[in-house]
């Protein structure tokens, strides 16, 4: 408390030495444990005495009012409150405050992958060989919580084009309200057989971030399955043939397990369905199950 008077005192005094024509020889003296410190201050004049293990120093200056800044005092406040003053106040600078941001077209996503199936029904040959392509465009609404500084909460909205393709020796063939696996006609050149499914899908993962530009994620995918259809192409006897077919009864709701890393813009994705992509009362079970990239816009 002394220095914080002492350093007061100082002040005043080169205010007052600044404020007046100065034609004296500057001096100094410093004094570094006062034991007391007497200031008086009025509109003319300031009058400095400091007592010190009994020798006393007193500086008087009469004060020319024009220029002088008045100077108010300011308590100081030299405790910690933890965390919010003093040396806690790093720490809280460092803290993550949870936010919430939603995005409209502006943080897409591009994918495509390649299809295969589980469990599938007696004849089906659905594989990734069969160049059954997966195509999506996500995020086209994204909402994101940000729990903690490096893990996140995310709802996206988007879309899914699939395309289940076979091209052995059985196809995809609609019989009335069924749908089929049956062989082709005898002598037949196939080409390939496919059943193509449209959706807007819901997802909502939970992304951890692992290191700088690096981070995994995972969670459910629900499809909304809105359109389904059967291509079927083939020759025989020198003629080709294009069977197409829809309403072909897909179950208008599935989910999938999607897990996801992600490289900067680029990721790696996975998903699997626990359920039969097609109503089995009217069509053969299979499990739809794609793997392929993608790309953030």
């Amino acid at each position: 408390m002394k220095r914080t008077i002492l350093a007061t005192a100082l002040m005043l005094m080169l205010t007052a030495v600044s404020a007046q024509n100065n034609t004296e020889k500057d001096s100094t003296v410093i004094i570094t444990h006062p034991d007391t410190v007497k200031i008086t201050n009025s509109q003319k004049q300031i009058t400095i005495e400091v007592k010190n293990n009994g020798t006393e120093y007193k500086l008087h200056r009469e004060v020319n009012p024009v220029g002088v800044t008045v100077i108010k005092e300011r308590k100081a406040w030299d405790f910690d409150i933890p965390p919010f003053i003093g040396p806690n106040k790093k720490k809280q600078k460092h803290q993550h405050n949870a936010t919430f941001d939603i995005d409209i077209i502006h943080n897409l996503q591009f994918g495509v992958g390649l299809v295969s199936a589980t469990e599938q029904a007696a004849g089906m040959d659905i594989k990734w060989a069969n160049s059954g392509w997966e195509f999506t465009l996500n995020r086209l609404i994204n909402c994101e919580y940000r729990a903690a500084k490096n893990t996140s909460l995310m709802l996206n909205f988007g879309v899914n084009w699939r395309n289940f393709r076979m091209k052995g020796e059985n196809r995809f063939l609609k019989e009335g309200s069924h749908l089929t696996v049956a062989p082709y006609p005898d002598g037949s050149d196939v080409n390939f057989s496919r059943i193509k499914i449209f959706s807007t899908t819901l997802e909502l993962m939970l992304r951890q971030k692992l290191t700088r530009g690096i981070s995994a994620s995972i969670g459910p995918v629900i499809n909304f399955n809105s359109h389904g259809s059967i291509k079927t192409r083939y020759k025989h006897d020198g003629k080709g043939y294009k069977d197409t077919s829809s309403n072909i009864n897909q179950n208008a709701v599935t989910i999938d397990y999607k897990a996801e890393i992600a490289f900067n813009n680029l990721s790696f994705y996975f998903k699997y369905s626990p359920v039969n992509m097609l109503d089995t009362s009217y069509g053969p079970k299979f499990r739809p199950m794609s793997a392929g990239i993608l790309l953030a816009l």
